[in-house]
């Protein structure tokens, strides 16, 4: 019974001198143990935050569409046509009266170039405005870019190029109607606006003409 007793004191005693005996973890152990939770922590967070990967746009038939890209390259040479026309979709390249300004050998890309060293360029000219546009007509604008030594008319064969052509066009007047008041003043009996004016101008706006700003 002593003997029993004895023996199960020793063997306590022995396991509580070993955990004694263990040194202590160093801080470089303790370091190592908080990073590596660091990570696992980040690892487990990234995976869920990750975002879809963006699905590529499909063209017609479901193919993939193709990145865009630039239609000319930097320091490409370039010429200017510039056409003043009534007709908005413009064909009559051949009537000298109606190109308004031409300038060849552009660079494409060059900013620095112009009278004032932007890139810009100007032009002034005088236009004969016709009959038909001052009695409301429309008149139009149409720009053409051409590589150098391309001709902007498709017929034209050997100098057109649909993919060397770019263009663009827009109606370059404004017509705004122009109303008067057919009210009277109910103490002198006269409207406010001019007689002479509606004298000119009556005729003209019950047929549906404008004038032009």
């Amino acid at each position: 019974m002593v003997t029993s007793n004895g023996s199960a004191g020793g063997g306590d005693g022995a396991e509580t001198q070993r955990q004694q005996q263990q040194p202590p973890p160093n801080a470089w152990q303790v370091i190592k143990g908080v990073l590596f939770r660091i990570f696992i922590i980040w690892a487990i967070s990234s995976w869920f935050r990750r975002a879809p990967a963006p699905q590529e746009p499909n063209g017609p038939g479901g193919a993939p569409r193709a990145p865009s890209r630039n239609l000319f390259p930097k320091d490409t040479l370039m010429d200017l046509y510039v056409y003043i026309s009534e007709h908005e979709h413009f064909t009559d390249f051949n009537a000298s009266s109606a190109l308004f300004w031409q300038k060849r050998d552009l660079v494409y890309g060059d900013w620095t170039s112009g009278d004032n060293a932007d890139g810009c360029y100007e032009h002034f000219g005088e236009l004969d405005i016709s009959q038909s546009v001052q009695q409301n007509g429309s008149i139009y604008v149409h720009v053409y870019f051409t590589k150098s030594g391309f001709h902007p008319d498709p017929r034209h064969k050997n100098l057109y190029r649909r993919l060397a052509t770019v263009h663009t066009s827009r109606m370059i007047n404004k017509y705004k109607r122009r109303r008067f008041q057919k009210t009277k003043n109910l103490l002198t009996g006269e409207t406010e606006a001019d007689p002479e004016m509606i004298k000119v101008w009556s005729p003209l706006w019950e047929g549906g003409m404008s004038s032009w700003e």
